[in-house]
């Protein structure tokens, strides 16, 4: 049927998200632990939410953030679901279209944590251990060595 078929398709096309059972986690950038922390302590929150909670010594725009928390649901460190209301036009129960312009440019989403602070804590603290025990241990270029920027990390999870 072609309902089946359109849905293979669109599976073929659509890319996994990552997950944590693969053994690598992604390394959060400084912004990203910042929202964590945010989260962390939230359990969920809508974006305008974050950006309330967020250090005021951080320059950061409204639309920078939303595209911060889309990346990070990407990469697999945070889950969201959609909260705004939606006319959706759905194409064969696979592909939906937004009809409301208004709907299409303020989607608002909850966000929430996929990983615990303490489990984030451990793995950064292993791989800043690998780094530390490779051949890695100067830096040649003038950069901070991957074990440096592990402990900056770490850091400023634990502050």
């Amino acid at each position: 049927p072609l309902n089946q078929t359109i849905k293979w398709l669109v599976d073929i096309f659509k890319s996994p998200k990552k997950s944590f059972t693969d053994g690598e986690l992604a390394i959060p950038s400084n912004m990203e632990i910042e929202v964590l922390k945010v989260l962390w302590v939230e359990s969920a929150a809508t974006s305008s939410e974050i950006y309330a909670q967020l250090d005021s010594t951080i320059r950061i725009t409204s639309q920078d953030l939303q595209k911060i928390l889309e990346q990070m649901a990407d990469r697999g460190l945070l889950d969201r679901k959609k909260i705004s209301p939606s006319h959706e036009f759905t194409f064969f129960g696979i592909a939906k279209i937004e009809l409301s312009s208004k709907n299409r440019k303020n989607k608002l989403y909850l966000y929430w944590p996929l990983l615990r602070k303490g489990k984030l804590i451990t793995y950064l603290d292993a791989k800043r251990y690998l780094a530390l025990s490779s051949s890695e241990t100067t830096s040649t270029n003038g950069r901070p060595t991957l074990a440096k920027r592990l402990e900056e990390k770490l850091y400023r999870l634990l502050e």
